[in-house]
């Protein structure tokens, strides 16, 4: 993961060009490489949704690992600007469909992956319309919070059917693994 300005790293297999200017997201956080790790292992087509999308990178690695489809939301303009030039940099256009909103900004389409990297409260919040969002039987990749906040994301998302499968973590940061149960 690099800005454009950056020469690409030898040996990498998958390059993500990001245009991070004024958005959340340059690919070094230890959230977004847990995230990136999960994308790499699990994603291999259907259509994913991206909530808080910042600059693009789990909405590109997506698409690098299968994935036919991306819609990605974000509340804040400058991160839509940073991924719809991720998106062109990396000839993903027409893979990936950038949205100015929140998740209600996608309210009756469904997913067979949903990643969001982003705080505990704005999941909290968001979990009954990821469950609704999600096809029976796909998976829910949640970062942004601390080790302190998995109880309570966790019970939560149970309460929607959303099981937990697995979690990952680095220093303080946590990352989980959900799949919605067949319905």
């Amino acid at each position: 993961i690099r800005a454009a300005h950056h020469a690409p790293a030898e040996g990498v297999v998958r390059d993500i060009i990001i245009a991070p200017r004024m958005s959340f997201g340059s690919g070094h956080h230890q959230t977004t490489r847990m995230m990136c790790r999960l994308i790499r292992e699990l994603c291999s087509g259907g259509r994913v949704l991206d909530v808080g999308c910042g600059t693009g990178v789990l909405s590109i690695a997506a698409v690098h690992c299968g994935a036919e489809h991306v819609d990605a939301v974000d509340i804040d303009p400058w991160s839509v600007d940073s991924a719809q030039e991720a998106a062109a940099l990396n000839n993903m256009t027409a893979s990936m469909e950038i949205i100015l909103g929140t998740v209600e900004a996608v309210e009756g389409r469904t997913y067979d992956m949903i990643v969001a990297n982003i705080n505990r409260n704005i999941i909290l919040n968001d979990l009954p319309r990821y469950a609704a969002a999600l096809n029976s039987g796909g998976i829910l990749l949640l970062s942004g919070f601390l080790e302190g906040d998995v109880t309570a994301i966790t019970e939560a998302a149970e309460a929607h059917g959303l099981e937990y499968v697995d979690s990952l973590g680095a220093e303080e940061w946590r990352c989980l693994k959900l799949k919605k149960t067949a319905v």
